[in-house]
């Protein structure tokens, strides 16, 4: 059976210290929120499996606490759906505001200890510099 998003849902979540606007997804029987605190929030998550088509299908491949490494994760779109079908996932993403997405992403998930952020990009050479944004 092909995977599809069978409901979506725009609601609230809330605790002692923070609300966070986020759309609730039905994928396949699988629940997974996103937060929708930028301008392209919804429409990453509308596309979660269109836009890289092969991208979620080789996800659900992984076995329990399987190790997914999440190079460039942004928002965590994937990271994040890998963290709900039970792999460990290590997201790295160097830009600030997705890096912040995508740890808020973790939080509405309830995904701490199974999905790990870095902000920091990853290369094949050990250096400092920045990081230039067009």
């Amino acid at each position: 059976m092909p995977l599809q998003i069978l409901s979506s849902t725009r609601r609230e979540i809330s605790d002692e210290n923070i609300t966070l606007p986020v759309v609730e997804m039905d994928v396949s029987g699988r629940l997974i929120r996103f937060v929708l605190t930028s301008r392209h929030s919804h429409s990453r998550a509308r596309t979660l499996l269109d836009k890289e088509p092969l991208t979620v299908p080789w996800v659900n491949t992984f076995k329990p606490d399987e190790v997914f490494v999440d190079i460039g994760a942004n928002v965590g779109t994937y990271a994040i759906y890998g963290g709900i079908i039970g792999a460990r996932v290590f997201a790295f993403e160097p830009e600030a505001l997705n890096y912040a997405e995508l740890n808020k992403n973790i939080f509405v998930n309830d995904l701490h200890g199974r999905v790990t952020a870095y902000c920091m990009a990853i290369s094949d050479q050990a250096d400092v510099s920045v990081l230039h944004l067009s």
